[in-house]
């Protein structure tokens, strides 16, 4: 080999050698910029790198609510936490008022100190609030859902704005339309007058309405068990598996957890893919799932403290399952739980609060290996 052949041999080898070097050194920084921003564990702000506590807030509150539209913003009772300015702010009406039902078939809006601002009568209410009655505060607006009645009042000096028969059990808005059952039987209004848009029966008793992405998505039971989605013009536009534990709309269309597996459906197509794949849904306290760039979900399922986590590649294909196991034994029943998820470069966080005991987890996102974990004690 000549001089100069060698001397390009070198060349390459060092050019080489530094284009390693300049991947590591990024991947490396990339790491430590995904771990730079602290994370909240109920009124405990913690490193993520070293689980290390940075500050405790003086808070009653044991888990902190992350912000759906501003990753690293959190609100833990009257506070609105932000962990990447590391500014603290009380969140807006945190002291009041609330607007609560009271005993003598009323319902009322109190300030901190439990004084009525106003009180409103219901006169059809039963002697028994119980579970016939459910408030829904939208702006300016209180609806109120009775056995027989839906009405609106105004938020601000309890009058009524309208009411309409017909039944307003589980009221739920989206857009410009409040939907309410009674029985077996759906009735839309207009949320701005109470005129009814329509009515429609389902198979069973309704027990739940939820309105997801321009949708409401209807459970019920007593039988048979459904769960089925309509659009705010009343139209049926799929029927769920009956023992859908989450429903979750993306753009790319709805994804369900049952205890038979896994399914994503698109309007007005209809079911995209079905997974097979095992779940805990049906004894689980809490599910969730976590979508990811590109397609893709990872779903979790947990009780008493132990989270199952399961990721699918955008075809329904399981790719990885992973278990994160309890801070502490936990009994039966007097504690509760908040779950978490962040997906921080390639690696995914998990956030288990508890009345109990928490813990953080780290796994890596492409295999669901365990990379750190942190557990933490009862406040």
């Amino acid at each position: 080999m000549n001089r100069r052949a060698r001397l390009l041999l070198g060349c390459s080898f060092v050019l080489l050698a530094a284009l390693a070097a300049g991947t590591a050194w990024a991947l490396w920084e990339r790491s430590v910029r995904d771990d730079r921003r602290p994370v909240l564990v109920g009124n405990r702000l913690v490193s993520l790198r070293t689980g290390a506590v940075l500050r405790t807030f003086d808070e009653d509150w044991w888990g902190a609510l992350p912000d759906k539209n501003r990753p690293g913003v959190f609100s833990l009772d009257r506070l609105t936490i932000d962990t990447e300015t590391n500014s603290v702010t009380e969140t807006p009406g945190a002291h009041g008022p609330w607007i609560t039902l009271t005993d003598g078939n009323a319902i009322a809006c109190v300030d901190s100190s439990e004084r009525a601002l106003w009180r409103t009568a219901l006169p059809d209410a039963p002697s028994s609030f119980g579970p016939d009655y459910q408030l829904l505060e939208v702006g300016s607006l209180v609806l109120v859902g009775s056995i027989d009645h839906l009405r609106a009042l105004d938020r601000w000096n309890g009058h009524e704005l309208w009411r309409s028969p017909g039944g307003g059990r589980y009221p739920c808005v989206s857009g410009d339309v409040v939907l309410a059952s009674t029985g077996k039987t759906l009735v839309a209004r207009s949320l701005a007058t109470g005129t009814e848009v329509f009515r429609c029966d389902e198979p069973g008793t309704v027990t739940g309405i939820e309105a997801i992405d321009g949708k409401f998505v209807v459970t019920g039971m007593f039988p048979p068990s459904f769960t089925r989605v309509h659009d705010r013009q009343g139209a049926l536009l799929l029927d769920l598996p009956v023992d859908a534990a989450y429903v979750d709309s993306t753009p790319e269309g709805l994804f369900v957890v049952s205890s038979k597996g896994f399914a994503h459906y698109r309007f007005p197509a209809g079911l995209v893919w079905r997974s097979v794949e095992p779940t805990v849904a049906g004894r689980s306290e809490w599910v969730g799932l976590v979508h990811l760039e590109g397609g893709g979900v990872i779903a979790l399922s947990g009780s008493h403290g132990e989270l199952d986590l399961i990721r699918l590649d955008a075809q329904g294909k399981g790719l990885w399952r992973t278990r994160c196991e309890p801070a502490e034994v936990e009994g039966g029943n007097g504690y509760s739980h908040g779950v978490y998820t962040e997906v921080r470069g390639d690696h995914l966080v998990v956030v288990n609060q508890s009345s109990v005991a928490s813990y953080i987890e780290v796994l890596g996102l492409a295999t669901g290996k365990k990379r750190r974990r942190f557990t933490y004690p009862p406040r």
